[in-house]
């Protein structure tokens, strides 16, 4: 008989980001893998698809409301290796907004603005 090596998976360590950012790449470590494919909780969108391992991540706008994200990475062997998964956690800080108050005109002569 033959020992054949089973698939291992190492989604990556749980991140945070600005949700400012449009996606994020993800960068899994994968081992004797014939195939992958990503799923997520929430309802964002995998670039260019779920089964790239390094795939780019668009949060959704539940996505972000929600503040997390467990993204789960499951890769099959062979025909004689069951599939493994692993997941990573991605929390999503609110954007910064800048808001310096509405436009104002002042003469020249004006030295101080309150």
């Amino acid at each position: 008989f033959t020992i054949v090596p089973g698939p291992a998976v190492n989604a990556g360590a749980d991140f945070t980001f600005c949700g400012s950012l449009s996606d994020i790449t993800l960068s899994p470590s994968i081992t004797n893998g014939v195939s992958q494919n990503w799923t997520s909780s929430g309802s964002g969108t995998f670039l260019p698809n779920s089964a790239t391992a390094a795939a780019r991540y668009q949060p959704s706008a539940a996505d972000r409301s929600a503040g997390t994200v467990t993204l789960t990475l499951t890769v099959s062997g062979n025909t004689q290796c069951l599939a493994v998964s692993d997941q990573v956690v991605m929390t999503i800080l609110p954007a910064i907004i800048a808001n310096a108050g509405p436009d104002r005109t002042f003469c020249s002569d004006i030295t101080t603005v309150n």
